[in-house]
Order: structure tokens, then C-alpha cells, then sequence
């Protein structure tokens, strides 16, 4: 992107934000209730509200608060709370507020809306009001059966369908569904919701997944059909003649369903349409269908017309009862699987009979293509990205009416390419005619956070791939990759998690995480390599079963959502669930240091499995005694800095060379101990000069492996070495991501070598790096309360200008700075209810002079005149000195600082 396009753009997304600043107290906006902007199906009877605060005044808090919730719409447009009035309450909570009203009730609409004072005591006008629906608040509330298919075949979908009668006019109706491994829901014929791939993947023996959908616009007076699709999903895993299918066959149970939906009529009274006996099953057009090995269509076996009204379903079979498969049911939480971009292919090849489709994008997802032929004509769609090959395909047999088009319903797969066997691209052949393809990008549709942008097309690229390679694994789970396992592997997500949060809202998806760590926890205290788990067997003397960097998992996941999003309840919540894991490497140790584990995995220089494992170890240890002092426990706290201490010293004992002042010549050896403070006292300096020195011997390439790399890239910031990671980033040749940018990636590969699965994210530290260091936005207070905005001071391998926006618990932040040879600007976005700490760097130079809006701030060494917002707070290191930086405080608003010399 040119500087000038970049400045534009920049301007546009401050002067959008500022136009939203209007003048006085605004009306809260960006209402969400229980973390969700449109809530369908909550199951918590006291759920948390939250807003954004609008003020153009510099500095601005919210000092209360008033939300009502109503049970209709005429009451809440009168300000009546008939449901919930909290009255003015003095508070500056704009999040995690909690509901105190009325008992709410099971499947029913609430309205609610919320205004705010600001620091002057002034009221703002009354947000837009915003509704949510309730879910089953209490398991008793269901009164729908669980159902299933009295011929239930592995890996073959069947259909269910109900029919039913309304005579009264309908205020609103919501359908609670929950069908395992997988399912699609219609009503009259029209598929309910844009949602791909319900429920959430779950350890369904513990629990499942019910997803509510609004149902009100698709039902009618009189006759009405509800359809349902069913699929095997992650719940009933079989090897399935030569078809790929994952690891090992894993059953929790046979596919089955239960639904109840709910009617509220303009009169008052109720209804319910719930699944029993009544429902009628069958087989259909989808033949086969696994979440590993393909799908095949045969279109000559639909039943048209099986979802609507005048069908004649008398060859069906009537549904059985079953039980569920074991747990409870929650409501699902985190954002749906949706189409997040539809892609038009760039090349079509007709190659001998086989037609090769390119789409120009390395992505996760599925495809449609249109076929003419004859009836039982069959084409065969494989997918590629380079990764495999693998023997998953999808079958279509065509019926011989025209063009007609397919689509997978329950399968998705990594591709850049897919080829089509048995067509023409040229109509009129004898083989059916292929006359267009498109497709279609999956992943989770958690709303973006973070905007990134520079002035260099290098880094713009690296933080692309970056980001898909994200969203390539950002589903109801966070996979590894897309093909070969999909799975939720805890060690890749463990390193790369603080990426998510800044290019997306993950708060939901992360609290659904941590309750699958949570079930998937073993009787003994470990975390399982995958969670949910489906690699067979589970067995502690396997790395790829149990490994500290598995376990630390049920740490990190509360504790970043603390951090990002300031939820405590969740550190109250995991707690125990962290300190048995803890509990059970505690138990496996040896003199302080663990001898287990999978290692610094794909290592391009290995360091050995008890060093980085007993590093794992004690990041785990420091990070519990911080949890404890949060919660509380002091006692557990002590304890947990006398391990630490333990650790410490045996591993240093153990790795440390004296002689030699470093651990060893990797770059992992050095940069995770001095991540983790670990390093013997006053051998800080020595220990990062051998990482430098491991750096610029490999010739400014990666030599370590997806546990220390993002480490790596944090310890060089913090010592003041932006310059590095941008060099070895920017390197053309690899390992790194310059490399894999310059061999046309689209994608993040699982080797630096650019090998291996191409749709990875275990290196994936970058957007973390970016938001934290070179726009320099992290938080000194959980959930950004008081921010640190503190850009790089690097002269060298960065661009020459960047902005990055980071939407927050609070509202957005803007770090937007540029330099050249005499001059730097920065130009910061604090949200209201935040204040901030911003850095100007001086680049070691003398005769610096700082001003914010035309007025002088600081002349060369001292601090000048005074603006209002904004305060001298003094210098972080000396002036003049490289990494020097003159800091101020400011509160909410847009400041514009510019240095010159």
C-alpha cells in the first residue's frame, strides 16, 4: 500500500470513530448480552451485560449506569422495566454486568436497553433497544425426546421431518436444536439460519451442543414441516472402505437428535412442537459423508419436496427414542461456522478429462460446482492445497434435468485447487459439462478485532497469511489444520493463542475451550494432547497423549481471557481445574525438572525434551501464583513461588553453563529461560547476547520451534531488537516468513521450510508481535482499563509508517504512526472508561521536540507546555539513548503527538 493511500485510509478509520464521538455523552452502543452482539438461547439465568460509551470529551468515564429489561416491546418503548430496572446505579462498569431482576423464563424474548452518565453527571440518551432470547435455563425445561433412525448407518446422513398445524397468529417462535455429530435444519423448505457444521464439536460423552434459531419469519398460519439433516460428524468416526478417516475409529455414540420449538402467539398462550416417535426418518441423496473422507451425492434418490408441506412420507419409518450421549446440554455460545467469503475461481484447465480449478486462495472450506448430463452420469470432486495426498474425495451422480449444482453439506476440507474428474469445460461433449465452480471460505464468524496496515507490502503480506492461517483453523474448536486431523490440538494453540485476540473476538470461543479442557481432563489431573479428544488411545507414555505443553493449556486459556477481556469469573471457574494439572507434572518430576513431553515440536536446532518441558513447568508455576494473588489465595500463592524457585535453581544446576554465561548455542535454549525470567541473576545480558549471536550465525533465519518462537519474537522487543525480528521476517530466504511469502504462500505452513500441512497456525506469533510491539497496544490493567501504547523504536527492517486498531472489551484503539528522517508523528484512539500510557520514542537522538495538537509538550530534555488530556509522566530510559522514550498519561480521546529534530 502506498503512503499516501495508507494516510488516507488511516484518516478514514480516526475521523469514522471521531464522527461516532458525538458531542456530550452518546448513547451506548454495541450492546451484547453475555458477550454476543445477537444472543439466541441463553442458559445462564443471571447473564452479563455490556456496552461501548460514546464521548468526544477528553478523558471521559462512565460514573453509572440504568438498564431496563422489558417483556415487550410497547414496554421497553415506554421505559418500562417491568422484567429488570436497575435504577441508577453508580458504577463504572460497562461490562460483565450482571442481571438481578425477575426470575427469567425458559424460550422467552426479552427487550432491553441501557443509558449512562459521564464524568459530568450528564445522562446520555437511551441506547437502540436489543432483545435476546432465552434457552433452556434449568435441564428439566426440556420436554423433547432425544430421536434416532431405527436403521442408523455409519457415515450415511439420514433426514427427519415433522409436520404440524398453527391456527393463531404467532408473536415469535424460537427452535432449540441439538442433532450429533452434525446437522442442518429447515423449516417449509427453507434452511434455517446461514450456520454451517452445528453444533460445536464437544466431548460429547460430557456434553453437547443445542444451537436456538428465530424462527418467527419462516413459520405460517396452518401447515408447517420442519426438515432435519443428520450427520455422523466427530461423534461416530469409522474407517469406511479405502476412504481416509483420521487416526483410529471413535465412537461416542450413533447420531441422534432432539428439537423443541417454541410458539408465542399475539394471544398470550404457548405452544410447543417437540421431537418423539412421531417424526419420520429416511435415507437420502447424501450416500456418504465423514468429516475426513468426502461426500457423495446421488441426486436420482432426492425427495423433492421431503421438507415441505403435502410430501407424502408414508414409506418413512417412525423414529426411535435414545438416550443422549451422556452429560448436559448447553446452549452453544461461541460464533457459529458461517461462509465468510465466496471465491470465483482464476483459472479453469481442462486436463485429458479432468477439469483443474484454481481459486488463488489457499483456504478452509467447501465448494459447489455446475454439472449437465445424463441421469446416473457421476463426477468426482478431489480437493488439494499441497498438503497429502489423502484418499478424501466427493462423489456427485448426476439426475439429468439441466444444470445442477453441488455443494457438501457436512464435509469441508483445505484447498487452493480442486479438480474435477469425468467433465467437459466445453458443453456438448459426451461427458457432463461443467460450466462454473465456486468457493466458499469456512470459518468461525467471531466478528475481527484487530486491523493492521503499513507502509510495507512485505509485512502486510506476513500478517496476511498469518491471518488466514488462523481462520483456516478457527472453527468450533481451534484446529491445527483443515485436512489430515482437524483437531484441537492444545500444543499448537497454546504458543499462538495471544494472536487470536488481537484479529478477533475469541471470548466466547475461548470460554467454550476451556470447557472442553475441562472435560476432556483426565481422573489423574492431565490435559489430553487434543480436546475434545478423538485420537485413540489415550496413553500417558505417548507425547502426542500427554505433555506439559498439553496441560498448561487449562492456564493460559482463563488467564488471556482475563487479560484481553477482564473476566474474572473465568480465573474463579478453571482454577481447580489448572491447579490439579499442575498437581500431576508436579508428580512426574524428578528433582524439579520433567522428563516428559513432546518438546520444542518441528525444532529446526533441537534442544532437548527435559529443558523446554521443565521451562513449560515453570511459566505454568509463575503464571498459578499470579492467578492465586488474583483470587486471593495466599497460601497457595507462597507455595507456588517456592516451587518456582526450586525449578529454578535445579534447572539452572542442570542446563546452565557457566563458563560460557549462556544455555547453548539454539536460539529456543536462550530465548524461553529469558522469557521466563529463568537465567541465573546477572547473567540477563550474557544470556541475550548469545541469542543474538545464535541469530546472526544462522543468518538472521529461525533455528527454533513453534514453543519458543513467539517467545523468541517477545524477548527481542523487550530488549529493544525490533530490528531483529523484523530481519529475520523479512528474510527472503528461509526458514521465515519472508520465505514463504516470496514462494507465493496464501497460507501458513506447518515446516519453516514451507512443507508439511499448508494451512497451520503453530508459528503463527506475528499478529501478537505486530499489535504489541510494533504498534505497541497492550494493557497494563486486565481488559484494557489502562493501556501501555508504546510503538517500536526500531530504525531499521520495520516500515516507515503503521496503524493498527484493536477493538477491545472497552471500544477501540488506535496506535497510527509514521516517520521519516526528521520527524515522527503518532496518533493514538483511547476508548472512554480506558486511560493510557503512550511512549514517544526519541531513536536515540538529541534536540527531540514533542508536541500534541500544535502545543509544545517537551523541548529536548525537559518537559515544555501543557495540553489539556494529556500529562508529562517522564522518560522511560535515558535521553539521549537508543530505546528512549518520553511517556505521557492521557485519557479517552484521539491525540495527535508529533516529534520533530
Amino acid at each position: 500500500m502506498k503512503k499516501a493511500n495508507r494516510l488516507l485510509l488511516s484518516a478514514a478509520l480516526i475521523g469514522c470513530f471521531n464522527y461516532l464521538l458525538a458531542a456530550g455523552p452518546g448513547a451506548p452502543v454495541n450492546l451484547r448480552v453475555q458477550d454476543n452482539t445477537d444472543q439466541l438461547g441463553i442458559d445462564v439465568k443471571n447473564p452479563c451485560f455490556a456496552w461501548y460509551l460514546i464521548d468526544s470529551d477528553r478523558g471521559e468515564k462512565q460514573t453509572a449506569y440504568r438498564i431496563i429489561v422489558a417483556s415487550s416491546q410497547q414496554k421497553i418503548d415506554s421505559n418500562t422495566g417491568d422484567v429488570w430496572d436497575s435504577g441508577k446505579v453508580t458504577s463504572a462498569n460497562q461490562y460483565g454486568v450482571r442481571y438481578a431482576g425477575k426470575a427469567l423464563v425458559s424460550n422467552t424474548k426479552y427487550w432491553w436497553k441501557v443509558a449512562a452518565w459521564d464524568k459530568d453527571n450528564k445522562q446520555s440518551d437511551w441506547s437502540a433497544v436489543k432483545t435476546f432470547i432465552t434457552g433452556f435455563l434449568n435441564p428439566s425445561d426440556w420436554s423433547a425426546a432425544w430421536i434416532k433412525s431405527g436403521s442408523n448407518i455409519t457415515s450415511e446422513p439420514y433426514m427427519l421431518r415433522k409436520q404440524f398445524s398453527i391456527r393463531k397468529t404467532i408473536s415469535y417462535a424460537s427452535a432449540s436444536i441439538c442433532g450429533v455429530g452434525q446437522f442442518e435444519l429447515s423449516l417449509n423448505g427453507l434452511k434455517a439460519g446461514d450456520h454451517e457444521l452445528d453444533p460445536g464439536w464437544t466431548e460429547y460423552s460430557k456434553s453437547q451442543q443445542y444451537v436456538t434459531f428465530d424462527l418467527t419469519s419462516l413459520l405460517k398460519t396452518g401447515k408447517n414441516v420442519i426438515g432435519v439433516w443428520l450427520a455422523d460428524g466427530f461423534i461416530d468416526i469409522k474407517k469406511q472402505g479405502d476412504r481416509y478417516f483420521g487416526y483410529s475409529n471413535h465412537t461416542d455414540a450413533e447420531k441422534c437428535m432432539i428439537l423443541e420449538l417454541n410458539i408465542r402467539y399475539t394471544d398470550g398462550t404457548t405452544d410447543k412442537i417437540k421431537s418423539d416417535t412421531t417424526w419420520k426418518t429416511s435415507s437420502g441423496p447424501i450416500t456418504f459423508s465423514t468429516v475426513f473422507g468426502g461426500e457423495d451425492y446421488d441426486s436420482r434418490k432426492e425427495k423433492t419436496g421431503w421438507n415441505t408441506v403435502g410430501y407424502n412420507d408414508s414409506g418413512w419409518i417412525n423414529a426411535i427414542k435414545t438416550t443422549s450421549p451422556g452429560g448436559r446440554l448447553y446452549a452453544q455460545s461461541q460464533p457459529p461456522v458461517k461462509v465468510v467469503e465466496t471465491l470465483n475461481p482464476v483459472k479453469m484447465t481442462q486436463n485429458g478429462n479432468n477439469a483443474d480449478i484454481v481459486f488463488g486462495k489457499t483456504y478452509a472450506g467447501i465448494f459447489d460446482i455446475t454439472v449437465t448430463g445424463k441421469a446416473g452420469q457421476s463426477v468426482t470432486v478431489t480437493l488439494n492445497d499441497g498438503t497429502g495426498p489423502y484418499n478424501t474425495y466427493c462423489r456427485y451422480t448426476l439426475k439429468g434435468s439441466g444444470a445442477e449444482v453441488f455443494r457438501p453439506k457436512f464435509y469441508y476440507f483445505g484447498q487452493n485447487t480442486i479438480t474435477v474428474s469425468g467433465v467437459s469445460l466445453k458443453a456438448g461433449d459426451s461427458l457432463p459439462y461443467l460450466s462454473g465452480a465456486r468457493g466458499y471460505v469456512l470459518s468461525s464468524s467471531a466478528k475481527p478485532a484487530g486491523t493492521f496496515h503499513s507502509s510495507d507490502s512485505l509485512y502486510n503480506s506476513i500478517l496476511a497469511i498469518n491471518r488466514q492461517g488462523i481462520m483456516s483453523n478457527l472453527y468450533s474448536c481451534i484446529t491445527d489444520c483443515p485436512h489430515r486431523e482437524k483437531a484441537a490440538w492444545m500444543n499448537d494453540i497454546n504458543f499462538t493463542s495471544p494472536s487470536f485476540p488481537v484479529l478477533f473476538d475469541v471470548q466466547t470461543l475461548f470460554g467454550k475451550i476451556n470447557r472442553d479442557i475441562t472435560e476432556s481432563q483426565q481422573e489423574a489431573g492431565w490435559i489430553p494432547g487434543m480436546s475434545p479428544f478423538y485420537r485413540e488411545p489415550l496413553d500417558t507414555t505417548t507425547a502426542f497423549s500427554c505433555s506439559p505443553f498439553y496441560d498448561i493449556s487449562s492456564m493460559r486459556f482463563p488467564w488471556l481471557m482475563y487479560q484481553y477481556y477482564g473476566d474474572t469469573s473465568i480465573l474463579q471457574r478453571q482454577y481447580d481445574v489448572a491447579k490439579k494439572s499442575l498437581s500431576y507434572i508436579t508428580s512426574r518430576t524428578s528433582d524439579y525438572l520433567v522428563g516428559y513431553g513432546l518438546g520444542d515440536w518441528l525444532d529446526p536446532d533441537t534442544v532437548t525434551t527435559k529443558f523446554i518441558e521443565t521451562c513449560v513447568y515453570y511459566d505454568f508455576v509463575t503464571s498459578m501464583q499470579k492467578w492465586a494473588v488474583v483470587l486471593g489465595f495466599s497460601e497457595d500463592a507462597m507455595n507456588y513461588s517456592s516451587l518456582a524457585d526450586n525449578i529454578k535453581m535445579a534447572f539452572n544446576k542442570k542446563y546452565f553453563d557457566h563458563s560460557k554465561h549462556n544455555y547453548g548455542p539454539q536460539q529456543t535454549a536462550n530465548a524461553v529461560p529469558l522469557h521466563h525470567g529463568m537465567q541465573p541473576d546477572g547473567e540477563e545480558t550474557n544470556v541475550l547476547n548469545a541469542l543474538i549471536n545464535s541469530i546472526v550465525s544462522s543468518g538472521y533465519h529461525i533455528n527454533c520451534g513453534q514453543n519458543a518462537h513467539g517467545y523468541m519474537l517477545q524477548v527481542l522487543s523487550k530488549y529493544g531488537r525490533d530490528d531483529l525480528v523484523g530481519r529475520i521476517h523479512t528474510n527472503s530466504t528461509g526458514p521465515g516468513f519472508g520465505h514463504w511469502v516470496t514462494q507465493g504462500k496464501t497460507n501458513t505452513p506447518e515446516q519453516w521450510d514451507g512443507g508439511g500441512s499448508q494451512q497451520h497456525h503453530m508459528n503463527n506469533a506475528f499478529p501478537e508481535w505486530v499489535c504489541g510491539n510494533l504498534a505497541g497496544i497492550t494493557n497494563i490493567k486486565p481488559g484494557f482499563e489502562e493501556i501501555s501504547i508504546r510503538p517500536t523504536s526500531a530504525t531499521s527492517y520495520v516500515p516507515a509508517a503503521v496503524s493498527y486498531s484493536l477493538e477491545t472489551v472497552r471500544g477501540m484503539i488506535i496506535s497510527d504512526w509514521t516517520k521519516s528522517s526528521n520527524k515522527y508523528s503518532l496518533t493514538v484512539t483511547v476508548p472512554v472508561n480506558s486511560s493510557a500510557k503512550v511512549y514517544i520514542p526519541t531513536f536515540g537522538l538529541a534536540g527531540v521536540r514533542i508536541s500534541e495538537g500544535g502545543t509544545a509538550l517537551w523541548n529536548d530534555g525537559s518537559a515544555a507546555g501543557k495540553v489539556t488530556g494529556v500529562s508529562y509522566s517522564g522518560l522511560d530510559g535515558v535521553y539521549p539513548s537508543g530505546n528512549n522514550y518520553v511517556v505521557f498519561n492521557v485519557g479517552s480521546g484521539t491525540y495527535h503527538f508529533n516529534s520533530v529534530w
